[in-house]
């Protein structure tokens, strides 16, 4: 498992570059995501998605964009266990 000073310089590392995360989930299954920390889109937020984006950022969770599902996912940075 990797500690959340490990995630959090891989995750600023990516930047724009594609991701593939692996992460335990609360019900203790393992999931992967590929995905975006930060889209190049013009995708723009709206106020409630700001107050979201940072009440996931204060519990410890960090959004990526998943690009299969063209949604918005989030993980625990305590629950990680690759970056690549």
């Amino acid at each position: 498992m990797l500690t959340k000073e490990q995630v959090s310089c891989m995750v600023k590392g990516k930047g724009t570059k594609l991701a593939t995360v692996t992460f335990r989930r609360k019900d203790g299954t393992i999931r992967v995501i590929n995905g975006l920390f930060k889209p190049v889109s013009k995708l723009v937020g709206s106020d409630r998605g700001v107050t979201q984006g940072k009440a996931m950022k204060s519990r410890g969770q960090i959004p990526i964009y998943q690009v299969s599902s063209k949604q918005w996912k989030s993980f625990s940075a305590n629950q990680v266990l690759e970056i690549k």
